[in-house]
This record gives structure tokens, C-alpha cells and sequence, in this order.
């Protein structure tokens, strides 16, 4: 039996391509390798062409994924799906599975799998071992269990990928052999399977571990280590996307910054960093990629230069590599032994801007180095002397320091400035003086490291950004530092925190997925009549509830003066739903609009909300905080799905953070982002926020409280390709909120 399915494609010329497929037609496994002719769906939909974006934009191209047979509208399994799938020509159903049948009988033998038992070959696709612990420890669920987590890599679908009890497999193409976990907490991760290939993807490392790529996730002390695409419990800027050469994958030991060897964020909240639990690999480093090496002048940033220039920009003379004096440090030949430390000789070991040196002056702790630049012959030291970066802290991209407080015996936001006298730890320990180094060796907190952060006498600081706010070094041998005896100043009403724990989102929905009803209780719906006439209120923005009486939107939701014409709901989940008794609907009392035009604004409610589990508040940024490029947030919002559904019900989705300077190319928004808005969003589209969620609240997770951070305001199209949406920047305004709150 035949059936004959066509599409033409108007284009210049036009064509009509026919495929004659047999009902017998059928796929093996999961449907990886399936390249039959199917082009329908489960349903009867025509399938949309892989190599057309209308009517859904996806990311899934002929030529982004050659290997995967996307051609014409066929039915096929690039992502690793339970079985082949398109999307749709109806506009209204993004995507479904096809019609196309398992095959009967024993699947084929892939010859070009390898199958290992005791290690992982590339992304471990072909491991058939039995290890079943994850790289934090976790014991791993069976996969033909539903729980802890329910999920669809079951056996009898993926028939061929071994899925046997609960050990480690890779079904879907990820980075290496995972699993679900028994933990209900943490839904999947990575395990624990060493490499076939040993060396720095096993458990040693060569020279400082750059190129350390094991799943070692462990530090020298037992901590586990932190994820590196997530803000809790240490808040830091090693996001995955900004660090794309330094394999920032799940919470494997890495060194993405010359550290002295490979490290992690802890997930002990007490313990910010540690080095891992990594030897030195025996033997000469294997050949990689080594910068040129030079000994007359300096390529690049000089990671090269094997010269013998031992002067400073200003004269000064360079203290020895493996001398302490007049200097402690850690940049020593025996640590960083593929860096060329000899002598006293000007290096940059560490991915400084130029050689450098610590002095022979012990006033002078180091400088760049006199050495000229290959390109010019001119010199290419810059004048003066500055700290080294602090490797760990990570700097956001803030136009100035923070505004000192006066003297107070708390602290607000991370407490970034506190300038007060407290000097003793959350255990009772007295503080280290931060110019000492008795009795710990200070190495990147110092005063002329972090020149704005206060770093004077024995009081409690915070120059790293650090999460649970001012600390200090101990004048304990056994304890290097400690968060510090100091309290939160009070803030009122209590701000970021859920009685509903918000739900992962999967799926290749627009918006991401519905939300958990209540889960983000401190989005507003704002309605507004068509005419001043109407009696009838409708669906008009979102927006954020920052005060009990205040809520924060988008300037161009309330262009009106006239406040009749709009109405406040609070604690609503589902627009259409029947259970608004329980809503708080309220009158607008007053509008306030930023005065430059900048499309942000404060709506005074004419009767303040109730407080309940359903109705909270967000907390509000710091002044001038500006999050990370890579950092996920949470949009969320009633607006447009384009035909994913659940219309009428809130919905949620992850964004990262785009920085400006990225945001702002040409193939991006080209240089229509200001410096008090951002962009948010994945450059391949498919998420973002739409029509309907302007005024809405973009939040990120602070600690384990939700801090509000973009207002939704504008964007071309909806999640378009290289088209993120653009926010308004909360921490820009806060001056300005607080005040009119205050003199309203």
C-alpha cells in the first residue's frame, strides 16, 4: 500500500517534491539513523521544512546538523527524542511526532559504536559499564523507575542504549554517561566514569590543569563542588558562556583562570573555593596549543616571552620567581612549571595584560614589565602598577564602586559597602589585619588588589562579591576565614521567597512552560479598559509587586494618566479560570513614569495588598548591580505562546544574561541597547518573552531569595534568531524608586 504526500515550495522557481512511502516504512531504536520519507505527523500535519523558519523558528537547520538528515520536510530525531518528530505547517501545533511505526524484530548492530565497560570513549555513548554514582556521590535511579523523577529514557524506547538497572548511560547525545538521581532534589547528573584516554581527563593534571577536562568533582578537603551554570550558594561570573574554551561542564573540577591548579566553587556556603582533589600528572606535558614563544619582545599578552628583561615599567628590579622575599606568593616555578619562571625574569603565568614581576621593593608588591612589543618595538608595558586580578571573584560590569554607607552594624545587599568597625567572626574568631600576612599569607585580597572595597585595619569586608556577605581572615591558623558576626540590616516585609517551589521547565515550547500555580507570587496582571467608557477590563501587561502598596512595570503599559482606566490583579494563576474569589483586584491610585523617558514605572495601588502565600513580594537589586553575562534568569508572564498553548495560564521560561557589548553587534540589536536596559535569551531563539508580557518581572535567584532585575520592555519579534528581548535595568533605578515610594 503507497500513499503520496507533496509540498511545493514557491519560491523563484516552483518546485513540487513527492514522496511515494510505504506503510511499512518504518524505525529502529529511537529513530537516530531513520531516513525514510514520512512527512506527515501522528495527527495527519504536514510537516514544515527543515530549512524554513515559518511558522515556527527553530534552531534545528540542514546545516547547523549535517549529519542528522534534515532534509526537505522528512521526519527524522536530531535531539534524541523517544522516536522521529517535526514540527508542523499549523501554525497552532509547533511540533509532533510522526507517523511512522517501531520496526519489528532485533534492531542492526552500529558498527561505528565501540563498546568499553570500565571507561568512556569520547561522549560515552557506547559504555555498557555498571558504575551507578553520580560525580557528586548521588546513587542513581533505575531508568525503568518513575521516581524519584518521572521521565521518558525508558528501556523499552530506548531499546538500543543499554538502559540495564541503574548504571550510567548516554542516550541522548550529552556531554558524557549521566543519570537520574535517587536524590528528589537533583533531577539528573553526570557520573562518575573515568576516560579511556587517562592523562588530564583522568584524575592528574599538567602544568596548572588547563586543560584538565575529567569529571572530578571533588575538593582537596571533600567539599563537593558547585555547579558551574548555577549562582547557589556562591554567586561568581564562571558561567559556561563566558568561559566557552574552558569546558565549564556541569561541576567538573576546572582552572578557567591560571589559577595555580584546578578548583571549584564549593557547595558548602561556609567555604566560597577550594583546590581539588587532583594530583600532578608524572611525566612531560603532553604538546598543545602553546602561545609563540619570543625572547626579544612581546606577541599578544606575552604568555610567550621566554626573555630576559627583569625591570619594571618603573625601574624597579624583579624579586626571584622562587624567592618569598621581599614578597609571599604562589606564582612559583615549582606550581606553574610549564610558565617559564626562571630567575627573576619578567613572565605573564597567570593571563595578566603584559609580563610582569613582584619587585625587589617592598612597597611596591608587583608591575609590569619594560619589555617592547614585536608589532610596534615600542613598549609594551603600561605605566604604573596594579593589583592582580583576583582570580576568584569574577567583576561584573559595573560604570562605578558602590556608594560607601556610613558606619552601620549591618549590612544590606552583599554587604559591598559596609565600611563599619565589626571584626570578629560568625565563631567568635578575632580578624586578621587584611595588610598582615601572619598568620595567613594573603595572596588576592589586599588592599592594592581591591583599592575601593576598604580593605583597612581588621574590620570585616566583602571585596570578592561574596553571597553570604563581609568577612575576613582569622587570626586562627586553623581557619583561614570566616563570614563575619553581622546582621542584615532590617528591609521590612519580608522579599524573594516562595511558598510553591517553582517547577523545571523542559519542552520545545515558546514560552518554556506553564508555571506551578503560585509559584511566582509577585507577578501582577495589569488590566485596562479599550475606551474610558467601558466597563470591561482587559488583558493588558504584567508587572511586579516590590512593596505592598507598589507595584514596578514598563512605562509604556501605563502611557495613560488617567488612572480609571486601569485595574491591578493580584494572586491570579489562570486568566480564565473560575477562582477569582480569590484574587485581589485593586484600583490604581497614582502613576509615576522615570522622568528621562526610560520605559519604566511605579503604580501606586489604591489599597494595599494582602500578604498571603499566594500574593508576596520580590526583592529589589542592589544599586548598580549588573549580572553576568551567562547568568540564568526567570521570565515570566500571560502573553503571547504562538501557538504553544495553555493560553490564559501563567507561564515561566530560563534566559541567560547577553552582555551589552554582545547584545550590541550588528548581527544582534546593533547598538540599540543602552546602558540602562539588557538582553536576555538564547541566540538561536525559541524562548523568549511576547506580546502580552511586557511590564513583567525578569528574576534571578540571590541566596534563596528571588531578586528582581529587568522589567520586560521591547524586542524584535519574539524569539527570533539573534533577536533576545530587551529589559529595562532595575538596579539603575533604585534610587529613583525608593524616593518616590518615600514622598508618596
Amino acid at each position: 500500500i503507497y500513499f503520496i504526500s507533496c509540498l511545493r515550495d514557491f519560491s523563484e522557481r516552483t518546485k513540487e517534491y513527492c514522496c511515494c512511502c510505504c506503510a511499512g516504512d518504518c524505525y529502529t531504536c529511537i529513530g537516530e539513523d531513520y531516513r525514510g520519507k514520512t512527512s506527515r505527523t501522528e495527527t495527519g500535519r504536514e510537516c514544515q521544512r527543515w530549512d524554513q523558519l515559518e511558522p515556527h523558528r527553530h534552531s534545528y537547520q540542514p546545516h547547523s546538523f549535517p549529519e542528522r538528515g534534515l532534509v526537505n520536510n522528512y521526519c527524522r530525531n536530531p535531539d534524541g527524542e523517544p522516536r522521529p518528530w517535526c514540527y508542523t505547517t499549523d501554525p497552532e501545533k509547533r511540533w509532533e511526532y510522526c507517523a511512522v511505526a517501531k520496526c519489528e524484530g532485533s534492531p542492526p548492530t552500529n558498527p561505528d559504536l565501540e563498546v568499553t565497560l570500565t571507561c568512556v570513549k569520547g561522549q560515552g555513548e557506547g559504555y555498557r559499564g555498571t558504575v551507578s554514582v553520580t560525580v557528586s556521590g548521588r546513587t542513581c535511579q533505575a531508568w525503568d523507575s518513575q521516581s524519584p523523577h518521572a521521565h521518558r529514557r525508558r528501556p523499552e524506547v530506548y531499546s538500543c542504549k543499554g538502559l540495564e538497572a541503574n548504571y550510567c548511560r548516554n542516550p541522548d547525545g550529552e556531554k558524557l554517561p549521566w543519570c537520574y538521581t535517587a536524590d528528589p532534589e537533583r533531577r539528573w547528573e553526570y557520573c562518575n566514569v573515568p576516560s579511556c584516554a587517562g592523562g588530564t581527563t583522568g584524575s592528574c593534571y599538567h602544568c596548572i590543569g588547563e586543560d584538565y577536562r575529567g569529571t572530578v568533582a571533588k575538593t582537596e578537603t571533600g567539599k563537593d563542588c558547585q555547579r558551574w551554570d548555577e549562582q547557589t550558594p556562591h554567586r561568581h561570573t564562571f558561567s559556561p558562556q563566558s568561559f566557552a574554551g574552558s569546558d565549564l561542564a556541569n561541576n567538573f573540577c576546572r582552572n578557567p583562570n591560571k589559577e595555580s591548579r584546578p578548583w571549584c566553587f564549593t557547595t558548602d556556603a561556609a567555604q566560597r573555593w577550594e583546590h581539588c582533589a587532583l594530583s600532578k600528572c608524572e611525566g612531560e606535558p603532553p604538546e598543545n596549543a602553546a602561545p609563540e614563544l619570543t625572547t626579544s619582545c612581546v606577541k599578544g599578552t606575552g604568555e610567550g616571552y621566554r626573555g630576559t628583561v627583569a625591570i619594571t615599567v618603573s625601574g624597579k628590579a624583579c624579586q626571584a620567581w622562587a624567592s618569598q622575599t621581599p614578597h609571599s606568593h604562589t606564582r612559583t616555578p615549582d606550581v606553574y612549571s610549564c610558565q617559564g619562571l626562571v630567575s627573576n625574569y619578567c613572565r605573564n603565568p597567570d593571563g595578566e595584560k603584559l609580563p610582569w614581576c613582584y619587585t625587589a621593593d617592598p612597597e611596591q608588591r608587583w608591575e609590569y614589565c619594560d619589555v617592547p612589543s614585536c608589532g610596534t618595538g615600542g613598549a609594551a608595558g603600561a605605566a604604573g602598577a596594579a593589583g592582580v586580578a583576583d582570580s576568584q571573584a569574577g567583576t561584573a560590569q559595573v560604570a562605578q564602586p558602590p556608594q560607601v554607607s556610613p558606619e552601620a552594624d549591618c549590612f544590606t545587599g552583599l554587604g559591598l559597602d559596609y565600611r563599619g568597625t565589626a571584626s570578629v567572626t560568625r565563631s567568635g574568631l578575632r580578624c586578621q589585619a587584611w595588610e598582615s600576612d601572619e598568620p595567613h599569607k594573603v595572596r588576592m585580597h589586599t588592599p592594592e588588589m581591591h583599592p575601593d572595597a576598604g580593605l583597612s585595619g581588621k574590620f570585616c569586608r566583602n571585596p570578592d562579591k561574596d553571597a553570604q556577605g563581609p568577612w575576613c581572615y582569622t587570626m586562627d591558623p586553623r581557619k583561614q576565614w570566616e563570614h563575619c558576626n553581622i546582621q542584615r540590616c532590617p528591609s521590612g516585609e519580608k522579599c524573594g521567597v516562595q511558598v510553591e517551589k517553582p517547577k523545571v521547565c523542559m519542552g520545545r515550547i515558546v514560552g518554556g512552560c506553564p508555571a506551578k500555580p503560585h509559584s511566582w507570587p509577585w507577578q501582577v496582571a495589569i488590566r485596562k479598559k479599550l475606551y474610558s467608557f467601558s466597563s470591561q477590563f482587559r488583558p493588558h501587561c504584567g508587572a511586579t509587586l516590590i512593596d505592598p502598596s507598589w507595584i514596578l512595570t514598563a512605562a509604556h503599559c501605563v502611557n495613560s494618566s488617567d488612572v480609571r482606566l486601569y485595574r491591578v490583579l493580584l494572586g491570579v494563576h489562570n486568566e480564565l479560570a473560575p477562582e477569582r474569589e480569590a484574587w485581589q483586584t485593586v484600583p490604581v491610585a497614582s502613576i509615576h513614569t522615570e522622568p528621562r523617558g526610560v520605559d519604566i514605572a511605579l503604580v501606586k495601588i489604591a489599597t494595599p495588598a494582602q500578604l498571603t502565600d499566594r500574593v508576596s513580594l520580590v526583592c529589589l537589586p542592589d544599586p548598580d548591580q549588573v549580572l553576568a553575562h551567562g547568568t540564568d534568569c526567570v521570565i515570566t508572564g500571560w502573553g503571547e505562546t504562538q501557538g504553544t498553548g495553555h493560553e490564559g495560564v501563567l507561564k515561566q521560561a530560563v534566559v541567560p544574561i547577553i552582555s551589552n557589548k554582545v547584545c550590541n553587534r550588528r548581527e544582534y540589536l546593533n547598538g540599540r541597547v543602552g546602558d540602562t536596559q539588557f538582553c536576555a535569551g538564547y541566540p538561536e531563539g525559541g524562548t523568549d518573552t511576547c506580546s502580552g508580557d511586557s511590564g513583567g518581572p525578569l528574576v534571578s535567584r540571590d541566596r534563596q531569595r528571588f531578586v528582581v532585575h529587568g522589567v520586560t520592555s521591547w524586542g524584535m519579534g519574539c524569539a527570533h534568531r539573534n533577536k533576545p528581548g530587551v529589559y529595562t535595568r532595575v538596579s539603575a533605578f533604585i534610587p529613583w524608586i525608593q524616593g518616590v515610594m518615600q514622598r508618596n
